[in-house]
């Protein structure tokens, strides 16, 4: 069974307090609405519990976490 899971800042940014799966290394999935068993089968090391927790916050701050994830635009 599962503790409480919240996500915490360690200094890699926001990640899960039992694992070091990071909210950023979830975004990608999210953005392209990926379903709970297919992340989890890219990732078995995560639970839906823990996936959720991390889509709540995703949620809640989409348009910061979206930009965050858009790759870097190259000078000419």
């Amino acid at each position: 069974m599962i503790g409480e899971i919240t996500l915490v800042d360690r200094g890699r940014g926001l990640q899960l307090s039992n694992s070091r799966i990071t909210v950023m290394d979830l975004v990608q999935y999210f953005k392209q609405n990926w379903s709970y068993d297919d992340i989890i089968h890219c990732i078995p090391s995560l639970a839906a519990e823990e996936i959720a927790v991390v889509e709540a916050y995703y949620w809640q701050h989409k348009d910061e976490l979206d930009e965050k994830d858009r790759p870097a635009s190259r000078a000419p």
